[in-house]
């Protein structure tokens, strides 16, 4: 009797917390990490770290967010002052 297996895993996370990468099995092995592996970053506490007070990834985004729709409110405005249908 002969026979041949194998097995293979991965998974990611991504977040403003943390994003991260992970192999197992099969896919490790071929990756050349062995049983398996973590690849993680966090990217709100590389922020935090850098910036002063409490400023991190959420609040970039809420800023973002907020910016963009203050732009859109304003060329609506805009192009609903220009319509001369309106």
């Amino acid at each position: 009797t002969a026979g041949a297996g194998g097995n293979a895993s991965a998974g990611y996370t991504l977040s403003t917390d943390e994003v991260s990468f992970n192999v197992g099995g099969r896919v490790a092995l071929e990756l050349g990490l062995g049983g398996g592996g973590t690849v993680s970053v966090s990217p709100n506490a590389i922020l935090e770290s850098i910036t002063p007070g409490d400023y991190n990834v959420d609040s970039m985004i809420d800023d973002a967010q907020g910016a963009w729709n203050g732009a859109t409110s304003a060329a609506g405005s805009t192009l609903s002052a220009l319509n001369p249908f309106d």
